[in-house]
């Protein structure tokens, strides 16, 4: 008797080992390279979530790398060892859509039965930003950025300023009152700082062109940064620059400017500084006989075309980017999802400075996306600081850069 049971407790044990051992061998790795971000902001989203998604997708096991190089995709799309999902930001996505490696956002795993339905529950605007120019979606943002104005209310009081300019013309006569200059003629004080460099031309430009209804780029992907709106639109930016500034950019969070062209992603930051004056948000001014305009990015999950396991990869997405966690994404590391829903408001009375930035999504048109766009956007730079320097025209920078931009596409 005594080995009789041994005996069944032997099997019961070899079953038992069986089971696990199929079980374990049922998990189906799905690799994500994602950003490591200077914050942090990603791995502690990412691995914080980590066992509530083993609890919610069994199946998978999850292995993230902090790698997310557009470059490295195209070489291991290339060799045919690419991620399953690659994160990346909405000017980079051309390229590869356009060479069909990125799959299109599967709805279904989002709990939706189409696409229609699943824009229904996205911000307004959003879907603008995520969408990609044929017309379809092939990611799900991780965090939208919008941009707008902050001032400096504590500057505007004592210079008598009872509101914030809402047209760029305006901000050019009520901008002018901010500007100090001390005995050698260097700005102490000015009316607005516009972040220069790195590639915020392609945010600035865009949205003023677009303030007239100028599209920068064809839908195509040939360049018209030279049309009469265009060139009209632009003509402006060198004038805030000596009016309200001196040419001179100051660092606003000193508190010696009034007024700073930036993004939401910025009042987590402005917040955490401590600034010794008081200050608001408010839209971007727009043209007195143009339209409200202003440029909105994403980042987000993709899956690669090549992962062979597309609906468990886009199960995965869906976890970490679903509307479930998009408050947490907000209070734990202050990147805005694209989700409406309760959550906003709850936001909102915690932060109300960023209403005005949703407000903005509703009519903002994305950043330049283009298989190029890092040789456009380098271009864009050197036009920037033609026009800002004054060496040349705002036209004739603007024909130049068209040209340049159309013999490099030419290669």
């Amino acid at each position: 008797m005594v080995r009789r049971c041994g005996l069944v407790l032997v099997l019961v044990l070899l079953v038992s080992g069986l089971m696990a051992s199929t079980a374990a061998a049922e998990k189906t790795k799905i690799t994500m390279w994602t950003f490591s971000g200077g914050s942090g902001a990603y791995p502690k989203i990412h691995e914080g979530l980590l066992e509530e998604l083993y609890k919610a997708i069994p199946e998978v096991e999850l292995d993230i790398q902090y790698t997310a190089d557009p470059d490295k995709y195209l070489v291991a799309y290339t060799a045919g060892v690419a991620p399953d999902i690659i994160s990346m930001r909405t000017s980079n996505q051309a390229k590869f859509i356009d060479a069909g490696m990125m799959a299109v956002l599967d709805p279904k795993a989002f709990g939706c039965n189409s696409v229609k339905e699943l824009e229904s529950k996205l911000l307004p605007g959003a879907v603008e930003t995520m969408k990609y120019r044929d017309g379809r979606i092939y990611f799900m943002a991780t965090e939208i950025s919008i941009f707008g104005l902050f001032y400096n209310k504590t500057l505007m009081e004592q210079a008598g300023v009872g509101k914030v300019p809402t047209t760029w013309e305006e901000m050019l006569l009520v901008g002018s009152k901010f500007l100090r200059l001390d005995a050698e003629g260097k700005a102490t004080q000015t009316g607005i700082y516009i972040p220069r460099g790195w590639i915020w031309p392609t945010f600035t430009f865009p949205a003023l062109m677009r303030g007239y209804k100028a599209e920068p780029l064809t839908a195509d992907g040939q360049p018209q940064f030279s049309q009469p709106n265009a060139i009209k639109a632009v003509e402006i930016y060198p004038e805030l620059f000596r009016k309200l500034s001196n040419n001179t950019n100051l660092d606003w969070k000193r508190g010696n400017t009034a007024f700073n062209w930036g993004a939401n992603y910025m009042i987590a930051d402005f917040k955490n500084s401590g600034l010794l004056f008081d200050w608001g948000a408010a839209p971007l001014p727009k043209f007195e006989n143009g339209v409200p305009s202003t440029t909105s990015y994403a980042l987000g999950h993709f899956v690669s075309s090549q992962s062979k396991n597309p609906e468990l990869a886009w199960r995965v997405v869906a976890f970490y980017t679903g509307p479930e966690t998009a408050e947490r994404w907000y209070t734990e590391v202050a990147l805005w999802h694209p989700w409406s829903g309760a959550w906003l408001e709850r936001i909102f009375r915690l932060e109300p400075m960023h209403r005005p930035f949703l407000e903005s999504l509703a009519y903002a048109l994305p950043e330049l996306s283009h298989p190029r766009i890092s040789e456009i956007n380098s271009l864009l730079g050197q036009a920037e600081t033609r026009i800002f320097n004054g060496t040349q025209s705002v036209e004739m920078s603007l024909q130049q850069l068209d040209s340049e931009i159309l013999a490099m596409l030419a290669k």
